[in-house]
């Protein structure tokens, strides 16, 4: 499997923007390699700051032109990236509901979401899961998992 590192010496939160902004305004499409490796260079620090500062500079958010300008397994990986790792769970959580097999699979996420988290990440994880979607956690828990996993 192949990593990134991150620069010791990265570019400016501004420099970063503008960088991404033109890449994302391309018209044969993004330029999705420099998005890639712009993102993949910089760590939660930096991409929390690129957030802000694209929010600042261009009136928009960076996860919604991401979104408008990326497709397929790109476009949720690089949303995903750019928000912060409560944020993530509770939106990886989210979508397991809406999967169409759900039972076992659909619980899969929400055990490794549970097990690989300390405590305060998972309340982090029920935070977000309410700001972003307005119920908690656990009532999406108890409406989509079915009776027959609940009596289980």
């Amino acid at each position: 499997m192949a990593s990134m590192k991150v620069p010791d010496s990265a570019p400016s939160p501004t420099q970063d923007c503008e960088r991404l902004n033109r890449a994302l305004q391309g018209r044969g499409g993004a330029d999705e390699n420099l998005i890639v490796w712009i993102l993949g260079h910089r760590n939660a620090f930096q991409r929390k700051e690129i957030k802000e500062t694209y929010q600042q500079l261009y009136k928009e958010s960076i996860n919604d032109r991401l979104h408008s300008k990326l497709s397929g397994v790109l476009k949720k990986a690089m949303v995903l990236w750019m928000n912060e790792a409560p944020e993530r769970d509770a939106m990886l959580a989210h979508e397991a509901f809406k999967r169409r097999w759900k039972r076992v699979n659909q619980l899969q996420t929400l055990v490794e979401i549970a097990c690989a988290s300390s405590p305060q990440h998972l309340m982090a994880v029920r935070r977000a899961y309410c700001t972003l979607y307005e119920c908690s956690l656990e009532e999406d828990i108890i409406s989509n998992v079915s009776t027959s996993l609940q009596k289980a």
